[in-house]
């Protein structure tokens, strides 16, 4: 998908967060925090068009899964075009992830990685989505967010063990990472 038509979807549905695909500098603070050598199971939340989920795949080991959670379907058309057969796609908003990892019996994953627009979300699916995070999460894992405000902060903090935060100024517009570790 195109840089505009991307910037499209931003104005003409009110699901989508981001004007510009992620940066290669986002997508770096995005994946740093990943023990790839480890990671068995990595789950993404709002992928879009799909540029964190092919840096997610070129990293990860040929035996790990990767399962995104896409909405947008005109995203999930650009994501039905990564061919690998490490990639799950579920069209299935990121609340319902416990239930999925349940019904195809895939366990705790090690990595919850999310783009998702939390400012734009209502409050009451942000705390199922957070806490629903925080469960399915293996102990000593994390979930990795970005947002371009700090206005979440006390959220991830209240939810989480420990929250770092890292800045990612090369990107359209600058972006904060949150990187949130369950203990």
């Amino acid at each position: 998908m195109k840089h505009f038509q991307f910037l499209g979807q931003f104005l003409d549905n009110k699901q989508v967060g981001a004007v510009w695909p992620s940066s290669k500098y986002l997508i770096h603070q995005m994946i740093k925090p990943i023990d790839f050598s480890q990671a068995k199971l990595i789950i993404e939340y709002g992928p879009g068009t799909g540029n964190i989920t092919r840096a997610l795949l070129k990293k990860m080991r040929p035996d790990s899964k990767l399962i995104v959670f896409e909405i947008n379907t005109n995203f999930m058309e650009a994501l039905h075009k990564i061919e690998d057969k490490r990639l799950t796609i579920f069209n299935c908003p990121a609340e319902k992830a416990a239930l999925v990892l349940a019904e195809h019996h895939l366990g705790a994953p090690d990595y919850v990685v999310s783009s998702l627009p939390l400012a734009i979300i209502p409050n009451n699916t942000v705390t199922r989505i957070l806490s629903g995070s925080y469960a399915i999460l293996k102990t000593g894992k994390a979930m990795i967010q970005f947002q371009y405000s700090p206005s979440t902060l006390g959220r991830f903090k209240r939810m989480f063990d420990r929250v770092e935060v890292k800045f990612a100024p090369i990107n359209v517009p600058p972006a904060l990472v949150y990187v949130c570790w369950k203990k």
